[in-house]
């Protein structure tokens, strides 16, 4: 057996999980034809329910006033009832199913003109959404999140698609040539990972919307009951965007959130959030601050090809499902201090390129490290600890990860591009990286905040 071969076990996992990929895809496919069939017979469903509904409540009061058994209030005396008496009961149940219908298909009608007047709505906030006034498609965030919340039902999801598209839209600041603006260093060279927007004020409105709207609400005292956001249960659909704002959305409940390829150029915070079907970033990239600390996600997590240029936190976080990190780039450190993984954690060629902090991880099944690079100038240091639940090489790594160096950008140095790479020797990097800068010595393990030292 070849050396790079994954062990037998990990193979059949990755089998396992795309056999429940495709039948998930399956049954929501079988789902989603049976809801299209539902909503082209809508108004006969309708009328049938209400006609059992009506039927089972005429059956109970029946059975409760009368004295002759659950079906008293649909059988004739033999010896009192006449043809007539039995037309009579007849069309008195026809005129009430016929009274059933009649108010059903009104109901229909008034709900029918709710919707028009509710798309008008719609209509005039999109409308003002692309206004050239920033402060017009501020107001349209805010007409938008009254319509959602005025009319519910589907206008939640309409209104988050809404949100998200524009988020997902190009705003960023042009030059007279049609390139993207970027602020700068202290030396005058453009900082691409801070470009430039003309459209702070709006991308900051509505993602404090959609954090309201998300964050789930104490219902008592002591606050061990809460209640969802009115939101929670919509998809969030940012993939592609470049958010230069920052993101907080801490405390709330997702349902889906797709962040694939999304750029994050601003501190990002999902601490206590809960993610309960879907949630994918790959390929995302957080220039700044990513934190997770606390969050709960029983869904699989997609961080596969992330960049993290700066601190990201994953304390106390739980992975109920799958975790996937392959080919992710640590580049500022990452924590997963008591992190618990309860399905399969997959760091396969990951790159811990300043440190990272496994303390009181918990892994109920073998993670693996299978061609994960160390920053080999870091091996004398105290930058990387390991729980025991992590099983060690005898490079005092991971099983199947392996020390490496890295460039300034980041990536990996071999034997083939060692002599065209610009590299810092170990002694230089050392005296420009202290040990107080380190990810084990930093951030407050209460609150999840990162403290300067860990910047």
């Amino acid at each position: 057996m070849a050396k790079n071969t994954l062990p037998f076990k990990n193979r059949v996992k990755q089998l396992e999980h795309t056999f429940k990929l495709m039948l998930a895809q399956k049954i929501e496919a079988t789902h989603n034809r049976f809801t299209s069939w539902r909503h082209e017979n809508d108004l006969f469903f309708s009328i049938i329910k209400w006609i059992l509904m009506a039927t089972a409540a005429y059956t109970l009061l029946n059975w409760i006033w009368g004295d002759r058994g659950i079906f008293s209030g649909w059988s004739l005396e033999e010896n009192t009832s006449t043809p007539l008496e039995r037309i009579k009961v007849s069309l008195t149940i026809l005129g009430g199913t016929g009274g059933i219908g009649y108010l059903v298909i009104k109901f229909r009608e008034r709900s029918a003109l709710e919707r028009e007047e509710a798309n008008e709505k719609l209509v005039r906030a999109v409308q003002q959404l692309g206004d050239a006034s920033p402060q017009v498609r501020i107001a349209g965030v805010y007409s938008l999140a009254d319509v959602a919340d005025t009319y519910e039902g589907l206008y939640h999801q309409r209104v988050v698609d809404i949100l998200c598209g524009y988020l997902r839209t190009d705003r960023l600041l042009k030059d007279a040539n049609g390139e993207t603006r970027y602020a700068t260093h202290e030396d005058g060279t453009p900082n691409h990972d801070q470009p430039l927007s003309t459209d702070g004020a709006v991308e900051s409105t509505i993602l404090s919307i959609l954090a309201s709207h998300l964050k789930a609400h104490s219902r008592t005292n002591n606050g061990k009951q809460f209640s969802l956001g009115s939101w929670s249960s919509c998809n969030l659909d940012l993939h592609g965007a470049y958010i230069t704002e920052q993101v907080d959305f801490t405390d709330t409940q997702i349902s889906e959130i797709n962040a694939q390829d999304t750029k994050f150029s601003r501190d990002v915070c999902f601490s206590r959030s809960t993610f309960t079907r879907k949630v994918n970033f790959l390929n995302a990239k957080f220039s700044q601050h990513a934190t997770f600390t606390g969050s709960q996600i029983v869904c699989l997590a997609n961080f596969g090809g992330v960049t993290f240029t700066q601190l990201a936190n994953f304390n106390r976080a739980a992975f109920v499902s799958d975790a996937q990190f392959t080919g992710t780039t640590f580049g500022g450190g990452v924590l997963f201090i008591e992190t618990l993984f309860q399905e399969w954690a997959d760091f396969q060629s990951t790159k811990f390129i300043k440190g990272c902090a496994f303390f009181d991880t918990k892994h109920i099944q073998e993670p693996i490290f299978h061609e994960s690079l160390f920053n080999i100038k870091l091996k004398n240091t105290k930058w990387f600890a390991f729980s025991e639940s992590i099983e060690l090489n005898e490079e005092g790594l991971p099983k199947g990860a392996k020390w490496s160096e890295f460039d300034d950008h980041g990536r990996p140095i071999t034997p083939e591009n060692r002599n065209r790479t610009n590299f810092t020797d170990s002694k230089d990097q050392a005296e420009k990286t202290s040990p107080t800068n380190s990810p084990l010595h930093g951030g407050d393990e209460d609150s999840g905040e990162v403290t300067s030292e860990m910047s």
